[in-house]
């Protein structure tokens, strides 16, 4: 202690002057009591010393009136104080010596509350029992050392160690049962009460100095200081609902390379650590874990930098190997770790918020720089029997990396200035390892870059992944080509952005079932690859939204789109038994290069589809129906294309709204189905139908040729078939005009009193007319008359009806059948409630 302190005297406490209550002093040997008397009103005791010290092997006492009463003692002399016995007392002990005091190796001060300070106070303030420290009339400005390397124990008090330079050594123990351990180092420190609260800073140098490199325990644990230092461990439990915390407030720096332990008797404790550069070195361990639930570590600031509680840091880093825990162990939700800085963090740790228990949920963690962030830690907010907890991400810009980060972190402290400002990059190997939803916030932008692992970012099962833009504007939104997603299990996806500029363009997204979510509020979506989440409900919102590649909607899969512009298609929709397409009040735009297939529903609200692309009820070899909820307008570019199994099995387009009909009608027989005269197809359906179909095409077939009549298409028997043939199918009745030319001499006549005319050979007395082309359908029994529609939602009845019979008011037209001579006509039509375009195959012979 001599080469530490100079010249130190080893003799007893000497000197006394009482400057409020009463005091005797009884020396024994070795031994010193010193009996105290409070102040006339008073519950303390205040003393000058010229020299306070306790040798090796002795003891000083101070017998006070009881355990709430406090001695002051004040040593005005040039010599430190040296406690290398036994300090003791049955109440609270204040020692203030600005020439520095050391608690020996081997020593111990045992008391109901102490509290040591290397700052001068003042008289005026000893008299009147304020602990007020760094000011007054004391000989010398103050400043010495305050060390530790013997046990200080209090019961039922605070230890409080004050002074420009605190340490606490490897050999230590300083412990306050039933109060809080408290080791300040700044020029002016007032205690206006008991515990952390109780501490208020006036005036603190840059070389202010605390370090812990021993054992600090006690309900509450805080260390202060503009350098700080800790290697030691820590402990902060106990039986009063506020106990459990620690504090680590530095002012420049503060380094922890030790352990920390935190609970509170309901739930885990909480752990806060801030200075402007926070650094936590490979060797710490902070555990706030607890068998009710995990308690709160904030590393340089609370969640997303708003924590009053705490100041933020400028630059935070967590090296490999530093271990955070805020776990549940029996039952109970996970706890919250944050590390969080105004500039840069670096995370390379290991962090778990583990729930326990019946619907005990994972926790809560958020690693981010507001400037920068390079993550390359490990992270577990996993459940047994409960929702999984979420990671937040947070800087200005992100970019996720495929594949492997291919270097170590960076060292803590001499990189900084290395980093782009506001870029973080984040390894495709680091996400996948994640046991924890991923939740990522930039200010700016989200991008991909690189080539993925097996083509693909595979979040861990039933992780979620939400990637956000919560900047107002700048920066170039989530821009994920080249980056296909896919989570596992009950995992789902959200790509949210806000402000106008932030637009979302994908690549594949794949769910096992989970929801997938894509919110561009004022800006746009372009979904450029496939969404498939094996039913799970999916939501579309932005001020334009362009569907492309490959969108095929599973059964049962609810598909909602929103937008303020437009909704544009050019993708190849499949829409799976049972799924929904919905788009609200909006159009949807289904471009020419688009389709729409399959046997589910587009509901449209108040909007209508606008095809100029290809239509397929129940998609490419299989026959349904697919329903649009809303108006229907088929352009001049629109194919529609129908597949025909059976009489009874074919697709059909049931339209709840207004048709509006063009384009081309395409007719294709699965499964070597050939059509026989009597056969109907009712291929659309809808409220009301104006237009027509302008080119029909079939297959040839032998034997048969498909024939266009009205709101039919026929089939004639006779020779084999031509190349495929077309012809013009109108949606409404009307007058038919026809011209034909006949081989001999004679009128020509057109069946089913058509006008037909020609001179030829008159056999029989009668000519045929062929090839005539109607650009009316004449009204008659066949009619299709406008009625109530019945909602879509019921099951629709079979297209076919019972009406079998020649109608002499129908104009038939024969689109290819050179010499065909019509036996019959029929119309098969269901009027219920519907107009409909059916399909009907009328036997010919060949003359």
């Amino acid at each position: 202690m001599a080469a530490a302190f100079g010249t130190v005297s080893l003799a007893q406490p000497v000197g006394m002057s009482v400057l409020h209550g009463t005091a005797t002093l009884q020396q024994d040997g070795a031994h010193t009591t010193i009996t105290t008397g409070n102040g006339a009103g008073t519950r303390h005791s205040a003393i000058d010393w010229r020299s306070f010290s306790v040798p090796a092997q002795g003891k000083v006492y101070f017998a006070q009136p009881d355990a709430l009463s406090t001695s002051i003692n004040r040593v005005t002399g040039p010599d430190p104080s040296s406690i290398l016995g036994t300090l003791g007392s049955n109440g609270r002990l204040v020692l203030v010596n600005p020439a520095g005091i050391a608690v020996g190796p081997g020593a111990v001060v045992d008391t109901a509350g102490f509290t040591a300070s290397t700052l001068p106070m003042s008289t005026a303030d000893m008299i009147a029992g304020r602990l007020n420290f760094g000011a007054g009339d004391t000989a010398g400005a103050g400043g010495g050392k305050l060390s530790v390397e013997g046990q200080v124990l209090a019961k039922n008090g605070d230890v409080v160690l004050i002074g420009p330079q605190v340490q606490v050594g490897a050999p230590a123990v300083v412990r306050a049962q039933g109060g809080d351990v408290i080791l300040a180092a700044g020029r002016k420190v007032y205690l206006t009460g008991r515990g952390l609260e109780g501490i208020r800073f006036e005036v603190r140098a840059p070389s202010d100095r605390a370090i812990n490199l021993g054992r600090l325990e006690g309900d509450s644990v805080a260390i202060f200081a503009s350098l700080l230092q800790h290697s030691g461990s820590i402990s902060a439990q106990g039986a009063q609902a506020e106990s459990g915390k620690v504090v680590l407030q530095g002012g420049a720096q503060a380094e922890i390379a030790g352990s920390i332990r935190a609970t509170a008797p309901a739930q885990g404790g909480s752990v806060l650590a801030s200075a402007e550069r926070l650094v936590l070195k490979s060797s710490t361990s902070i555990d706030v874990s607890h068998a009710n639930g995990g308690g709160e570590i904030l590393l340089g600031g609370g969640w997303q930098g708003g924590d009053a509680r705490i100041r933020n840091a400028q630059t935070v880093d967590v090296e490999e190997g530093a271990l955070l825990k805020a776990d549940a162990t029996l039952h109970g939700p996970g706890g919250t770790v944050v590390a969080w800085s105004e500039d840069t963090t670096r995370f390379g740790g290991t962090l778990s918020a583990l729930g326990a228990g019946p619907g005990g949920a994972g926790g809560r963690a958020e690693v981010s720089g507001r400037r920068q962030l390079v993550f390359r830690g490990k992270v577990d907010l996993g459940a047994a029997d409960g929702p999984k907890g979420r990671l937040l991400l947070d800087p200005d810009d992100v970019t996720i990396q495929g594949g492997n980060d291919p270097l170590p972190l960076l060292d803590p402290l001499g990189d900084l200035a290395a980093q782009v400002t506001g870029a973080y990059t984040v390894y495709q190997g680091d996400l996948q390892a994640l046991n924890a939803n991923v939740d990522i916030q930039a200010n700016k932008s989200i991008k991909a870059n690189g080539s993925f692992t097996s083509n693909e970012l595979l979040i861990a099962p039933d992780r979620d992944l939400r990637l956000e833009i919560v900047g107002s504007g700048g920066g170039s939104g989530i821009q994920l080509a080249g980056m296909p997603i896919r989570t596992q299990g009950s995992g789902k996806v959200e790509l949210v952005t806000a402000g106008n500029g932030h637009n979302i363009d994908t690549d594949r997204i794949t769910t096992a079932g989970g929801t997938i979510t894509l919110s561009a509020a004022g800006s746009n979506v372009h979904v450029n690859a496939a969404l498939a989440s094996a039913g799970g409900a999916i939501s579309i919102a932005g001020k334009n939204v362009n569907l492309s590649g490959s969108q095929v909607f599973g059964a049962g899969t609810q598909v909602d789109i929103s937008a303020s512009g437009k909704i544009d298609s050019d993708a190849a929709i499949v829409l799976g038994a049972g799924a929904v397409l919905a788009t609200g009040s909006s159009d949807l735009h289904n471009l020419a290069s688009g389709s729409l297939a399959g046997s589910g529903t587009l509901a449209l609200g108040g909007g209508k589809l606008q095809n100029d692309g290809a239509l397929r009820p129940g998609g490419p070899g299989a026959v349904g129906d697919l329903r649009v909820l809303g108006d229907l307008d088929i352009t001049p570019a629109t194919q529609l294309e129908i597949d025909v199994a059976g009489p009874g099995s074919y697709d059909r387009l049931l339209v709840s709204g207004n048709a509006k009909l063009d384009g081309m009608l395409s007719l294709n027989p699965l499964g070597g189905y050939a059509p026989a005269a009597g056969d109907g197809y009712g291929v659309l359906q809808a409220a009301a139908i104006t237009g027509r179909f302008s080119r029909f095409t079939a297959p040839a077939f032998p034997g048969f040729n498909w024939q266009a009549q009205g709101t039919q298409v026929l089939v004639g028997a006779g020779a084999p078939a031509p190349a495929p043939a077309t012809g013009d199918l109108s949606a409404g009745p009307g007058n038919g005009n026809g011209n034909g030319q006949g081989n001999g001499n004679g009128n020509g006549q057109s069946s089913a009193n058509a006008n037909g005319q020609g001179n030829g050979q008159s056999g029989n007395g009668a000519g045929q007319s062929t090839g005539g082309k109607p650009n009316k359908q004449e009204g008659g029994a066949g009619d299709l008359a406008p009625v109530a529609a019945a909602p879509l939602a019921q099951q629709p009845e079979p297209v076919q009806a019972a009406i079998r019979e020649p109608l002499a008011a129908t104009q038939e037209y024969l689109a290819a059948a050179a010499n065909a001579q019509p036996l019959s006509s029929s119309l098969e039509t269901q009027d219920r409630g519907k107009r409909r375009v059916v399909l009907t195959p009328v036997a010919c012979r060949t003359e």
